[in-house]
């Protein structure tokens, strides 16, 4: 009789243990099932806006090309003129010339949502593998081209602008620029316009002078070399952005 109330209380006992264990093991998926319901709303949240900083860049990379491609079109103007001396060279013209092969048309991208998920240990919730590596990469490849840009940019600044200042009246091409030249438009007041009017020189100038410089021809042979190969590195990128933006909505609309 004991030993069957005590195979009883056995058989209660452990059917007890397989209860709570069930149900710790139930509430365990219940809470997992739960916390991978909130990542994926989340990881969907994140990839939506990940998707409007990307086309951002994009359309900020499609405007870079463009300015760097009218900067070489006025590169190679500028050689035609050096190639055919006895051409009537037109000040004005030549003016402009200059100050639209002066700014530094480098690639600022946006890159909070990025910054949130590589800085902020999110980039896991990203469930697609190419895309995670993808995202990875973009800091590195950023810093990269800021890298070559700021070459370009030490030798716009000390190399191809020094034969203007010398031999070239620099004023006429500072009031082509105007106060707002080489300076993104989302950086700009709207409607913004140069206060501070600095007029045409006065001086005396002779404009044959900087077209039969050599060095001068080489500098803007340079030019053309450098803003070719920042949009060549620009596709790379708009390449890039291309195959994150189509991971993207692979994932959005799974």
């Amino acid at each position: 009789m004991e030993k069957k109330k005590t195979g009883r209380y056995l058989t209660y006992a452990i059917g007890e243990i397989i209860l709570v264990v069930l149900g710790i093991l139930i509430a365990l998926q219940i809470d997992s099932w739960n916390s991978n319901r909130l990542d994926r709303i989340e990881e969907q949240l994140l990839l939506k806006q990940l998707k409007t900083e990307f086309i951002q860049n994009k359309n900020q990379l499609l405007t870079k090309i463009k300015k760097r491609e009218d900067a070489m079109n006025s590169c190679f103007e500028i050689l035609r003129i050096f190639d055919n001396p006895q051409l009537e060279k037109d000040p004005e013209q030549i003016d402009s010339l200059f100050a639209s092969i002066l700014p530094n048309y480098t690639f600022d991208p946006t890159s909070g949502i990025i910054s949130q998920l590589t800085d902020g240990g999110k980039l896991t919730l990203i469930e697609n593998d190419s895309l995670r590596q993808h995202l990875s990469n973009w800091s590195s490849m950023v810093v990269q081209a800021v890298e070559e840009e700021l070459i370009y940019l030490e030798f716009n600044i000390n190399h191809l602008r020094p034969p203007m200042y010398t031999n070239y009246p620099f004023r006429n091409v500072m009031v082509k620029t105007g106060s707002t030249g080489g300076i993104d438009e989302i950086l700009l007041k709207k409607d913004a316009k140069n206060k501070f009017e600095i007029g045409r020189s006065k001086l005396p100038s002779d404009i044959n002078t900087i077209f039969s410089s050599t060095e001068f021809e080489g500098k803007i042979s340079s030019t053309i070399n450098w803003l070719s190969v920042s949009n060549i590195q620009a596709q790379g990128f708009m390449d890039y952005s291309d195959t994150v933006l189509s991971l993207i909505d692979k994932e959005l609309h799974k």
